[in-house]
């Protein structure tokens, strides 16, 4: 029974690890850990935290007010189709860059 508590909480460790994204602030918050010591990091990461979170209330607050007006909902979802075509539509006719005449394969192996 003690063997199968520890599968599981090692699978739900790994499991959470995993799902961690390894963006900027959370690479930046790993460094300051490793140079400053676990207090910093804590600070660090709660300021992280409040800025998204600032930013996470202005995004919410902005999506009801889209909501609330139905002819900018209309006017935003129209424009949102054009600039994803268009940057379609873009990409697809551009021209290759440094792989052109390379293949996967080699591309691939030289990592």
């Amino acid at each position: 029974m003690h063997l199968l508590w520890l599968n599981f909480g090692v699978g739900l460790l790994v499991s959470f690890l995993g799902t961690l994204p390894l963006g900027v602030l959370n690479l930046t918050i790993v460094r300051v850990s490793i140079r400053q010591g676990i207090r910093s990091a804590f600070w660090f990461a709660l300021a992280c935290a409040l800025v998204e979170w600032v930013y996470s209330y202005l995004a919410v607050l902005l999506s009801q007010a889209l909501l609330a007006f139905m002819a900018l909902k209309i006017a935003t979802d129209f424009v949102s189709v054009a600039v994803l075509l268009g940057m379609g539509v873009y990409y697809l006719r551009r021209r290759g860059t440094a792989t052109t005449g390379t293949s996967i394969a080699f591309t691939w192996a030289r990592f």
